[in-house]
């Protein structure tokens, strides 16, 4: 029988979740934002044009949440709303200019991160790292 080695994957999980979110929380309220604003800002930039129902139902945040930041963020001048020629009860999310420059900017600030983390690993490991990454997260799925 073949022993699998010890792998505390949700302690290193947890320590770099951790750190990030330091790193993260403190750039986020520079902005007056939180790390779910950011991550509706990323996505409709990623995603523009995406619907407020898909992007729920992508995004694992309830509908009730989605519909509060997503208000916050036009207050603010960072997202634009249209209605959904095929849906009317639904809206059509796209970025305004200043949302577009702040997605952009969270998004070079999070590509600077990712560098930094994967500094001294070869190419060859972070590719297997992101393939790695994704059987995880498929299978942390499945933990209810």
């Amino acid at each position: 029988m073949i022993t699998m080695p010890s792998v505390d994957i949700t302690r290193y999980v947890t320590h770099l979740s951790l750190l990030l979110d330091a790193y993260f929380t403190k750039l986020y309220k520079e902005n007056d934002l939180s790390a779910t604003d950011v991550r509706i800002l990323l996505t409709i930039r990623d995603e523009e044009g995406i619907n407020q129902e898909y992007f729920s139902k992508e995004t694992l945040l309830s509908k009730n949440i989605v519909s509060q930041k997503i208000k916050r963020l036009v207050k603010m001048g960072y997202i634009n709303l249209l209605e959904d020629p095929s849906d009317k009860r639904n809206n059509i999310l796209s970025l305004t200019d200043s949302g577009k420059e702040i997605a952009d900017y969270f998004h070079k600030e999070h590509v600077k991160v990712n560098e930094q983390l994967a500094t001294d690993i070869s190419d060859f490991n972070i590719r297997s790292l992101n393939i790695d990454f994704l059987k995880i997260i498929k299978n942390a799925k499945k933990l209810k």
